[in-house]
């Protein structure tokens, strides 16, 4: 019984509160198509006088030169240049509370919505729909009209060539959201950032940077890629049920959806990578594609014609797949840098490693200055085998902290000339460090040396 006498009671709670709710937007809509303000404060060029719009001429003659001045340039940062120029500036004013609020500059960010606001010919707006106001207008129609149609005008769909086609689906590692930033307008230099987080600000993390036209030809030559390789989508499709001779069929039409995407224009690539992308994330040393397995199935039964598109429920329940690109695409700095630090006390280098990159430094010249000459007589000029002189020329690809830690007799106590020489060198720069026996270091993704220090 408690439980049912609260229930009802919350129930006509909750009705007297929609009906109020009800009541105060029928009073404002009634209040809106008889022309009264139905509250707020008053916009730019008018001041609120017992609940009405009057005419303030300083304000107002700032609305007429903002409508102007568009008109004429058919530019809003023209506009708001020439107003700040001419000296026009919010008047100032109290609110009901008593607080005092200017005198201030108009911003640019409202000038749009002062341009596309009917109260300035004298019209009251509300829920879309506008009445004839009580109010006098600031503006003529016909210059308001024609501030219209420069609006329209500026907003339709314009794609940007070259356009971001991986915008709003680029993440880094950290799960950072990556921005499509447009870096040197003559040279038209796309990249992808990682948002500015607090977190990672106190983290001291850096952000990620990666060129947009690598990345985006990186996506779609490993989309192409994997339709290509039946080995690999062949199985993805088991997954989600597809088998026998609906398998085939998707299988014989791996190559005609390869061809497909090089063929898409570019709004419609957009459209398709935003059904068969879920999100790409730039790691350090790979970029990982997360696909939905549903989607790619109809992207190889598509015929091309109409929008490519998948039902909502079919998007929500679809299986996710990784595919990952091993490529080390991201730019961390923007100026040069290089892991090698200073010297900061003496210490006596080995001869016999200090020999052995200087030979290696040779050999590597030699390749380059001599590469119509066969390896084996390139060898034998400098008294070593084949083996051991190509062991000597991978020696130029070695870290180089580790190179300057040699020349300074800081490396491990451990590495000597054979196993330098004999080593399985990757062209990993912290493999090598793991290998040889040096210390791991701090990576720009991580802190900056600084933090790194504080901490």
């Amino acid at each position: 019984m408690g439980r049912l006498i609260r229930n009802v009671l919350l129930t006509f709670a909750q009705f007297e509160r929609e009906i109020a709710s009800d009541r105060m937007r029928d009073k404002k809509m009634v209040m809106s198509q008889r022309g009264l303000w139905t509250g707020g404060n008053s916009p730019l060029g008018y001041a609120l006088r017992n609940g009405k719009l009057i005419i303030n001429p300083p304000e107002a003659e700032a609305v007429r030169c903002i409508f102007r001045t568009f008109v004429e340039q058919q530019s809003i940062s023209v506009a708001h240049k020439r107003l700040l120029a001419e000296g026009h500036r919010r008047e100032a004013w109290r609110s009901r509370t008593g607080r005092r609020h200017g005198p201030s500059p108009i911003s640019l960010t409202s000038l749009h919505h002062i341009l596309a606001n009917p109260v300035y010919i004298g019209e009251t707006v509300h829920r879309g729909e506008r009445s004839a106001g009580i109010h006098s207008p600031i503006v003529e129609r016909s210059l308001w009209d024609r501030a219209q149609i420069i609006l329209r005008e500026r907003e339709r769909f314009r794609p940007r060539q070259p356009g971001h086609l991986l915008s709003g689906l680029m993440f880094d590692a950290f799960g950072r959201r990556m921005h499509a930033r447009v870096f040197n307008r003559h040279a038209a230099s796309r990249y992808y950032e990682s948002a500015t987080v607090a977190w990672a600000r106190r983290q001291g993390i850096r952000p990620v940077c990666i060129q947009a036209d690598s990345s985006e030809a990186l996506v779609l030559a490993a989309l192409k890629q994997l339709f290509a390789d039946r080995t690999r989508f062949r199985p993805l499709l088991m997954q989600i049920g597809i088998t026998g001779l609906q398998l085939d069929r998707c299988s014989d039409c791996a190559g005609v959806a390869t061809v497909r995407l090089d063929r898409l224009s570019f709004r419609n690539l957009l459209g398709v990578l935003r059904v068969l992308i879920v999100r790409v994330e730039v790691a350090l040393d790979c970029i990982r594609l997360l696909l939905r397995i549903e989607a790619v199935a109809h992207f190889l039964a598509w015929d091309g014609l109409g929008v490519f598109a998948i039902d909502e429920l079919t998007t929500a329940r679809a299986r996710i797949y990784v595919l990952e690109i091993p490529v080390a695409a991201t730019r961390e700095r923007r100026r040069s840098w290089l892991p090698v630090e200073p010297r900061n006390r003496p210490a006596t280098p080995c001869p016999a490693l200090v020999g052995l990159l200087e030979d290696a430094r040779a050999a590597f010249k030699l390749v380059f200055e001599h590469r119509d000459v066969p390896i084996a007589d390139l060898a034998c000029s400098l008294g070593r085998k084949t083996g051991s002189f190509s062991r000597l020329v991978r020696l130029q690809y070695l870290a180089p902290d580790i190179v300057a830690a040699i020349l300074d007799g800081r490396q491990p106590p451990s590495l000597g000339r054979h196993q330098l020489l004999e080593c399985d060198l990757p062209m990993d720069w912290a493999l090598q460090r793991r290998l040889l026996g040096f210390p791991p270091r701090e990576e720009s993704w991580g802190r900056t040396r600084r933090s790194v220090a504080a901490a």
